[in-house]
């Protein structure tokens, strides 16, 4: 159901500093692809509670054909 995001892997130049490792970059690059994932989620789940509000308000008004502005299936 969920696409899959293509994140591009970025190479971190060694400029005069070999003696750095790079780990620590990509654990953060990695942090950040993990938050962005739970949010992305969390966006879906919130879109989807409203969506099952909004056909609550509708069965509670005895309004099967909603006409107002888009259109409505009711399973």
């Amino acid at each position: 159901m969920f696409t899959k995001l293509k994140v591009p892997q970025l190479k971190v130049p060694q400029l005069g500093a070999p003696h750095l490792p790079a780990a620590p970059n990509l654990q953060y690059l990695r942090a950040q692809r993990a938050e962005r994932k739970k949010l992305l989620l969390l966006d879906y789940r919130l879109a989807w509670l409203i969506h099952q509000l909004h056909i609550r308000r509708h069965e509670l008004n005895n309004d099967r054909q909603c006409s107002s502005h888009h259109l409505h299936l009711v399973g």
